[in-house]
């Protein structure tokens, strides 16, 4: 998902692999804490007298929540930088390439008569 959306808009580069890497491992641990914390919600925790004795249970949020909120909020961190959400992707500055036509047009061929110039077509392109 990350690479051919970043190749599309001209971000990713050979060098940004352990950044991208970070932001699918965050993206992987919100998508595993989220789906604990959404098993259940709420668990409950043994508390203990002053002899050591379980005294009750006490209900609290899942653990799972707040790993999930960390790892949500690095991997925002990594979105951001990728320019992979809105307000971010409007701050991007990214020169495109000219494009280059694939075949000389008509105005472009060197020849007086009917007969295409063939010596400005790139054979090793494939399409």
């Amino acid at each position: 998902m990350f690479v051919k959306e970043l190749t599309t808009i001209g971000v990713l580069s050979i060098v940004d692999g352990l950044a991208l890497s970070q932001a699918c491992r965050s993206a992987a641990l919100a998508e595993q804490f989220y789906n604990e914390s959404l098993k259940e919600p709420m668990v409950d925790v043994p508390f203990f007298d002053k002899q050591g004795g379980l005294a009750g249970y006490t209900r609290k949020t899942n653990p799972a929540l707040p790993g999930y909120l960390a790892t949500s909020k690095n991997m925002k961190s990594y979105l951001i930088e990728f320019g992979l959400t809105p307000a971010s992707r409007t701050k991007l500055k990214i020169e495109k390439k000219p494009v280059q036509p694939e075949f000389p047009g008509r105005a472009d061929a060197s020849s007086t008569n009917d007969d295409p110039d063939l010596s400005q077509i790139d054979e090793t392109i494939v399409m």
